[in-house]
C-alpha cells in the first residue's frame, strides 16, 4: 500500500513538473520573437519536455510549425550532399527516424572540412552544462574547439 501511495506521489509530480516545463517553454515564445533569443529557462524546458516525452513534444510543436511554414513545393534538394532524389531524401529522414543519424555516402572535400574546423577553433561558443541536476544550461564561459583536449557535455 505504502509502495503504491509513493509511486502514484512521483507520477504526480513528473505530471507536475512536465506542467512547470510546459510553462516555462511557452514563457519564451514571446522574448524569442521579440529578440530572436530564446531565454535560458525556456530553452532548459525544451530540453527536458523532449526527453520526458521520448521526443513527443519535438514531434508536436514540429507538426504545430506545419501550419505556420507550410512546405515549399519547388525547392530543389540540392546541398553539400549533392543533388538528392526524393526517394534519396525521404530514406536519409528514415534513417534518421530509425536511427538518430545518417551515415552519407558521399564525403565532404577537404576544403570544406578545413573552414569547419578553422571556424570551430577561431570562434568562441557555449557547451551545453549538465552538471545541473533539475535541468541543463549552456555554460557561462565560451570556449574554442581544441582536439587535443575537446569539451563534451
Amino acid at each position: 500500500m505504502l509502495k503504491k501511495k509513493i509511486e502514484l506521489k512521483k507520477k504526480i509530480e513528473f505530471r507536475i513538473d512536465t506542467i512547470r516545463y510546459f510553462i516555462d517553454f511557452i514563457k519564451g515564445i514571446i522574448p524569442f520573437r521579440r529578440n530572436c533569443k530564446t531565454p535560458e529557462s525556456s530553452y532548459s524546458a525544451m530540453r527536458q519536455l523532449y526527453s520526458r516525452t521520448n521526443g513527443r513534444f519535438n514531434d508536436f510543436i514540429s507538426w504545430l510549425q506545419i501550419f505556420r511554414h507550410p512546405k515549399y513545393l519547388d525547392v530543389i534538394p540540392n546541398g553539400i550532399l549533392g543533388n538528392l532524389s526524393e526517394h534519396e531524401v525521404n530514406d536519409i529522414a528514415r534513417q534518421i527516424r530509425e536511427n538518430g543519424y545518417y551515415i552519407a555516402d558521399k564525403r565532404l572535400n577537404q576544403d570544406t572540412i578545413d573552414r569547419i574546423v578553422n571556424f570551430s577553433k577561431s570562434s568562441p561558443a557555449q557547451y551545453l552544462d549538465l552538471s545541473y541536476e533539475k535541468f541543463q544550461k549552456l555554460s557561462d564561459e565560451k570556449v574554442v574547439f581544441n582536439n587535443s583536449a575537446p569539451v563534451s557535455p
